[in-house]
C-alpha cells in the first residue's frame, strides 16, 4: 500500500511542463500592445509551415525567426521582436512574428518566398490593427464591447477561437524582454524615430 501511494506521488511530481492553452492571457495581450507601440513595430512575419506535427512546427517556426535575428545580428542590429503562435481545429500551428525593422534592413526579408513565410510591412496607422490581429485568438468580450473595437481599430481586428496545444503561444527575443523589463519598471517611455533605435541598441548590448 505504502509502495503504491509512493509511485502515485511520483507519477504526479514528473507532470508538469507547459499546459495545452486555447488563447492569449489577458495580461500577455495587454504586454504585446504596449511592446508594439513602444517598439513602434512596422512588419509583421507569418510562418506557416506546411509540415509537421505541432512540436515539428513549432521548431519550423524558430528557425525562421532566428534566421532574421541572425542577419541583424550581422549588421550590428539587436532584434526586437514578438512571436505568436495560433492554432485553429481547421487549421495547423502556425505564428506571427511582430517586430520592427529599420528601412535599410528591410532587405533581410526579400528570401523569403511568400509561400510559407509571408511578410507585410505597414504604417503606424495600422499598427494597433495588425497587433490586434496577431493577438485576435484571446478571449471573447461581449457583444457591444467587441463591436466597438472593430469600429475602431478596422477590419485586421478580429475574434478567432483557438484549438489548444501544449507549449509557449507566445514568446518574446531577449531584446525584447529587455526593453520590456525596462518599461514595466517605469525606466523606459515610448520613443521615436534614430531615438528609438539608439536606446534600443543601448538596451540590447548592455
Amino acid at each position: 500500500m505504502v509502495k503504491h501511494k509512493a509511485l502515485k506521488r511520483g507519477k504526479k511530481a514528473r507532470r508538469g511542463g507547459w499546459q495545452a492553452t486555447s488563447r492569449i492571457a489577458d495580461d500577455e495581450r495587454r504586454r504585446l500592445s504596449s511592446f508594439a507601440h513602444a517598439i513602434e513595430a512596422n512588419c509583421l512575419i507569418t510562418v506557416m509551415p506546411d509540415t509537421g506535427d505541432d512540436r515539428q512546427r513549432k521548431r519550423s517556426i524558430s528557425r525562421t525567426i532566428a534566421n532574421v535575428g541572425r542577419d541583424l545580428k550581422r549588421r550590428g542590429r539587436p532584434h526586437y521582436g514578438v512571436t505568436i503562435h495560433e492554432k485553429t481545429f481547421d487549421a495547423d500551428l502556425h505564428a506571427h512574428h511582430l517586430c520592427w525593422l529599420d528601412p535599410t534592413d528591410r532587405s533581410i526579408t526579400e528570401k523569403f518566398d511568400g509561400s510559407i513565410v509571408n511578410v507585410v510591412f505597414f504604417t503606424a496607422r495600422q499598427r494597433a490593427e495588425m497587433t490586434a490581429y496577431a493577438s485576435k485568438q484571446r478571449r471573447w468580450l461581449h457583444p457591444e464591447a467587441e463591436a466597438r473595437a472593430k469600429k475602431c481599430l478596422g477590419r485586421c481586428y478580429k475574434y478567432q477561437k483557438g484549438a489548444p496545444f501544449v507549449g509557449q503561444r507566445v514568446s518574446w527575443t531577449k531584446a525584447a524582454k529587455a526593453l520590456m523589463t525596462e518599461i514595466e519598471a517605469g525606466q523606459a517611455t515610448i520613443a521615436s524615430g534614430r531615438a528609438l533605435h539608439d536606446r534600443l541598441q543601448h538596451v540590447a548590448s548592455r
